[in-house]
């Protein structure tokens, strides 16, 4: 899929504007902080296609982040990346968890769990008391 970097952490920005309405100054302010927190202002220019996974991942959360919205969802946001990118999205979970955002992250790990307001465990789709 031939879009840059900069346009898919554009799209969080999406619900403010609509998709046809340009971005303002205010949203390409948003867009350039999101990827500057998970640290790929410097693949701004490059397709998704031409990136890792790790990179591809870094561009999706900023994406989310992009859209400031008071939940954001995150499905196994660890999942095969590397030591720098689990660096970049703990930390980017942390601030806008600060900030008031409630974040829900998905994962098969129970120790990316660590550090969690509450844990919840599914077993075969029932809830079940965390060990």
């Amino acid at each position: 899929f031939p879009v840059t970097v900069r346009r898919t952490v554009s799209m969080g920005r999406w619900r403010h504007r609509g998709l046809l309405r340009p971005l303002t100054r205010h949203d390409r302010a948003v867009v350039d902080t999101s990827m500057a927190r998970m640290g790929i202002t410097d693949l701004a220019d490059r397709t998704l296609g031409d990136l890792s996974g790790g990179q591809r991942q870094r561009t999706f959360i900023a994406q989310g982040l992009a859209q400031r919205a008071p939940l954001l969802l995150l499905d196994e946001p660890l999942s095969s990346v590397d030591t720098t990118t689990v660096a970049l999205i703990d930390r980017a979970v942390h601030e806008v968890t600060r900030a008031g955002t409630t974040v829900v992250i998905a994962t098969h790990h129970r120790h990316q769990a660590d550090g969690a307001g509450r844990v919840i465990v599914l077993d075969h789709g029932r809830v079940v008391e965390p060990t």
